[in-house]
């Protein structure tokens, strides 16, 4: 389940390629995500 195989990888790099625009989204909302988990636990623990 671990590693990913050949094949797999292929495909996601076909579709980062083709797809370039949602990856761009997709990354913009991995960023957001984090930035927002970040800005909670700084909140969390500076109200604690």
């Amino acid at each position: 389940m671990g590693h990913m195989s050949d094949i797999e990888v292929d495909l996601e790099r076909s579709n980062q390629e083709e797809y370039g625009q949602d990856g761009r989204a997709d990354a913009l909302s991995a960023v957001a995500l984090i930035l927002l988990a970040v800005g909670v636990a700084v909140f969390w623990v500076s109200g604690h």
